[in-house]
Parts: C-alpha cells; sequence; structure tokens
C-alpha cells in the first residue's frame, strides 16, 4: 500500500467525520443512507459485516456486544462501505488489505491523531489492529 493510498484514507474518514459534524459511525451511516441490521450471533463467529453494490449499502452488527463495541464495528464495516468495498466484507476479512484500509478508516474516524506518539500513516497493520481490539475488550 503507498503513502498516497494511506493519506487518501485518513483525508476521506477526516472529511467525512468533519462533514457530518459527528465521529459517531452509526450517525454517519444514517446520512449515507446505509441500513443498519442487528444479528444475535455467537461473538466468537462474527463481530460486523458489510455489503457494498451500486444499489444496496447495508452494515450487520453482532447484537451481543456493548453499544461501545458495536460503535467501533460500525467504524470498521463503515470503512469498507465508503472505501466501496464491494460484495460482501466481514470483519476479520481474509483479504488483509481491505482490513488494513477499514482499520485504519475506523481508527481515523473514532480517534484523534494527537491520540499517538506518532502519526497514524506510520501505524502498521497489526497496531491498528491492537487499537481495535483494546477498545474491543471489555
Amino acid at each position: 500500500m503507498t503513502k498516497e493510498c494511506i493519506e487518501n484514507i485518513i483525508v476521506t474518514s477526516t472529511i467525512l467525520r468533519f462533514h457530518n459534524n459527528t465521529r459517531d459511525p452509526f450517525v454517519i451511516a444514517e446520512k449515507q443512507g446505509i441500513k443498519i441490521t442487528y444479528c444475535d450471533l455467537d461473538p466468537s463467529i462474527i463481530k460486523g459485516s458489510s455489503y457494498y453494490s451500486e444499489t444496496k449499502k447495508e452494515i450487520r452488527i453482532n447484537k451481543n456486544y456493548s453499544y461501545d463495541k458495536q460503535k467501533i464495528i460500525c467504524a470498521h464495516e463503515l470503512g469498507h462501505i465508503i472505501l466501496k468495498h464491494m460484495g460482501n466484507a466481514y470483519y476479520k476479512d481474509n483479504d488483509l488489505e481491505r482490513e488494513y484500509c477499514a482499520n485504519l478508516f475506523a481508527v481515523t474516524l473514532l480517534f484523534n491523531n494527537f491520540d499517538f506518539n506518532c502519526s497514524l500513516t506510520e501505524l502498521t497493520s497489526y497496531e491498528l489492529q491492537l487499537i481495535l481490539d483494546t477498545n474491543l475488550k471489555d
């Protein structure tokens, strides 16, 4: 992934956040016309998923998580849709580049750049995942 692509994701997430005047992915999804549904699944099976096509945009969230955890899942899945990852995308997708992009989008949406001791462009896929996973724990 090029530095330019990484910077474009950060800019896209930041603009979306400022344009909607919120960091709340639920509010942003609603304003973008993205349907959110809640599924009753074993949390060890799936946290969330998204579907994006030219005619349909949907985020599915496992309702067996706390509101704060659902918010992080929503931000990640919103990233898949905003970045136009076509078809189905699942939290912990096998496509590592798509997951990196969705995680970077989510971290940029939910956190301030000054929350970290480095630039977001310097964070590795592992570090982005760790930020989100740390905030997913009880």
